[in-house]
């Protein structure tokens, strides 16, 4: 039974397997469909999205977007942000800077018509194309394509109180 358990927290319990446990409480939580052969075809479905983007799309638009970048602002190309992920963990979720570097970048959200926000970055941020590096994300593990988006880390402790 203990072979199952996926995650043990004081208020439940999360199992992987494709058939109910037995002797569950009311208070575990069970899905039939989260088991290894269905996170398995999710992870590879991610991989091949994540690496055919790249052959198709990312070899030549990443260097473009960096160059263009460079050009309208000093800084780094890439923008890299704490977010929270599966298990209370974090990790550093990637995108194309679209603002000017700031202390405060993980603590101040965005907001429409910003200051910060540089020439470059108008495009990048109407067209989506700044969340594009998240395809590394996906790569690593920390993300999928499908699924929910990850949150910064205060707006997680934030939305944890509530």
């Amino acid at each position: 039974m203990t072979n199952n358990i996926f995650r043990k927290n004081e208020e439940f319990e999360v199992y992987v397997s494709p058939t109910k446990p037995k002797n569950e409480s009311n208070d575990s939580i069970h899905s039939p469909y989260y088991n290894w052969y269905n996170l398995t075809f999710k992870r590879v479905v991610d991989l091949a999205g994540a690496f055919g983007f790249m052959i198709f799309f990312g070899w030549w638009m990443f260097p473009i977007v960096a160059i263009l970048i460079k050009l309208d602002s000093k800084g780094p190309v890439f923008f890299k942000q704490t977010r929270g992920g599966i298990n209370n963990t974090t990790f550093n979720c990637y995108k194309f800077r679209s603002m000017k570097i700031e202390k405060e970048d993980d603590l101040k959200q965005a907001t429409k018509n910003d200051p910060r926000v540089t020439r470059i970055g108008r495009i990048l941020r109407k067209t989506s194309i700044d969340e594009l590096p998240q395809v590394f994300n996906v790569i690593y593990g920390n993300m999928s394509i499908v699924g929910p988006r990850p949150l910064i880390v205060a707006q997680n402790e934030e939305y944890s109180k509530k």
